[in-house]
């Protein structure tokens, strides 16, 4: 083999090894300049979320009638947004155009790995030890986790083909919280609470467990509810063209979080023990803190939604003459697409911004029920005097109204009240 040969076929196999992946798949898009922009949000809203509330919410469990029989009392005081901090480090995100996986399913033809590139995304880069979070502090993490609680962040991506998707999953690795505090069987203080992220250790409880199973799941036979934090039952359509567009994906996080207590068992010495910890409310399912069964399920609480549009295919909807009553201090103006079943209680809508602003923006063309939801009781606990952060409360569609592209379609509510 002469030189020239020999150099040819050199070049030949470095361009197989870098167009296959790991699955043995060819990868030519991957080298394609993107048009795909996904967009992850820790928000209800799809625009213009609310501002972090000033406290967490608190777990009825902390009431004195609650729990009995201490000698002192574990702290019920609500934990104030300056001292909270969020951890969080997701593998990938995946999607499908078929909804069920069986024993039979080839995972390589069900899964479209359109963006497998971990994120990790942190309140602060400083760890125990004065040792610091690498990841975080070369990827931006403390930046992303503000975007993401805002108007999101991009996650790397890489083009899907065109049509209809039903199955989305985020690896969520770990979902790490501050602040977590252990407490004596007679309620007097035990510990801090200490986790690994991005292979140090921080003060913080990762709540991953408690989100992956619901209450009266079998974890061995119900489908996880964090890894992956996942929907079965979208119709997402990804538009056919040649311009840039955004699958915006949100997650319901932000102003739902709850001061939570559970009781445990110390596995070394058999005593009882109290964990709390900061995490999204119980809305669906109400926990009790001494349920030997249930106590540490609350999978199912954290909810998401997706989307996909051309931005400059895109119109807006101003509501204005809104004379209905909200029921709350938190409430939305939401939309779905026009005879699409809206669940306000189990679910987030397709789009969707804070009462006190009256656009929603971004919404492809076609026609758009309107909603307002409200915050005005704890659902899962059957209590009206107080609220958990989910507006389970929605009004009956208060107007239809048709959206074109590049046109800011305006609606009069006129009263539209939360039922």
């Amino acid at each position: 083999m002469n030189k020239n040969n020999f150099s040819k076929s050199i070049i030949i196999s470095f361009l197989i090894i870098i167009l296959i992946n790991c699955t043995g798949k060819p990868i030519l898009s991957e080298l394609a300049n993107s048009r795909i922009n996904v967009i992850l949000k820790g928000t209800y809203e799809s625009n213009n979320p609310y501002s972090w509330n000033t406290d967490s919410y608190v777990d009825d469990a902390y009431s004195s009638a609650t729990i009995t029989g201490l000698t002192n009392v574990i702290p019920g005081n609500a934990i104030p947004l300056v001292d909270q901090k969020y951890y969080i480090d997701i593998a990938e995100i995946r999607i499908s155009k078929q909804n069920e996986i069986t024993d039979t399913t080839i995972l390589e033809d069900y899964w479209h790995y359109f963006a497998r590139e971990r994120q990790v995304l942190c309140s602060e880069t400083a760890a125990l030890y004065e040792k610091q979070l690498d990841s975080c502090d070369t990827n931006n993490g403390v930046e992303k986790i503000n975007e993401f609680f805002n108007e999101g962040f991009s996650y790397p991506a890489v083009d899907l083909e065109s049509g209809k998707y039903q199955h989305l999953a985020i690896y969520v690795r770990k979902m790490i919280t501050y602040p977590s505090k252990s407490y004596n069987s007679d309620g007097s203080f035990y510990d801090d609470i200490v986790a690994a992220f991005d292979n140090k250790r921080i003060n913080g409880y990762d709540i991953s467990s408690r989100y992956q199973w619901a209450a009266a799941d079998d974890t061995a036979e119900d489908t996880p509810r964090l890894f992956p934090l996942q929907r079965t039952d979208l119709s997402l359509e990804i538009p056919e063209t040649d311009k840039n567009y955004v699958l915006e994906i949100r997650v319901f996080l932000k102003n739902l979080m709850m001061k939570h207590l559970f009781e445990y068992t110390e596995i070394d010495t058999g005593e009882i023990k109290y964990l709390s910890f900061l995490g999204p409310s119980d809305h669906k399912a109400n926990h009790q803190f001494n349920d030997a069964t249930n106590k540490g399920k609350l999978g199912g609480n954290i909810l998401i939604a997706a989307r996909a549009y051309v931005p400059d295919e895109t119109g807006s909807i101003r509501i204005i003459n809104d004379t209905g009553a909200d029921g709350s201090v938190m409430f939305y103006y939401a939309v779905m697409p026009s005879g699409e079943t809206f669940d306000s209680s189990a679910e987030i809508p397709y789009a969707a911004t804070n009462g006190g602003n009256n656009i929603i923006n971004n919404l492809p063309e076609g026609d758009y029920d309107i909603y307002k939801t409200c915050d005005k009781s704890r659902n899962a606990d059957d209590i009206t005097s107080s609220t958990d952060g989910f507006p389970e409360t929605a009004s009956l569609s208060c107007a239809t109204v048709s959206v074109q592209a590049g046109v800011e379609s305006q609606v009069d509510l006129g009263t539209c009240d939360c039922q």
